[in-house]
């Protein structure tokens, strides 16, 4: 189950990497992207780790009924999609936060002022 986590796994922390490598020129934007490759990375670890675990606990407890076993694995996939919306959200918000920072030109109510002069 973790070689399929792989890819993500990578480009999760590749993004870790990189915003720690960035972070002094904005904070707010790496905050949030920290928070979301961080997340992602750790939840490709943590879901495999955890699946495994709840499938040998739910065979070797001795309750080995269908039903059991699939509520158990369907509470854990809807905290996994969560989890993974989370991250989503994560991103988002440095994206937005990004977007906020960006703005050189506020709106103000003459367009001379909000677009940059071409005249030399």
């Amino acid at each position: 189950m973790l070689l399929m986590q792989l890819p993500t796994l990578g480009v999760g922390l590749t993004g870790v990497f990189l915003v720690l490598a960035r972070r002094k020129s904005d904070t707010n934007t790496s905050f949030w992207a920290l928070m979301g490759f961080g997340l992602s990375s750790a939840l490709c670890v943590i879901i495999p780790a955890t699946q495994t675990w709840v499938q040998l606990e739910v065979m070797q407890g001795g309750a080995s009924s269908f039903e059991h076993r699939a509520s158990n694995l369907m509470a854990f996939s809807l905290l996994w999609s969560i989890l993974h919306a989370a991250t989503y959200f994560f991103l988002l918000l440095s994206v937005l936060a990004g977007l906020n920072a960006e703005n050189p030109f506020p709106r103000t109510g003459n367009d001379s002022q909000r677009t940059p002069s071409t005249n030399l």
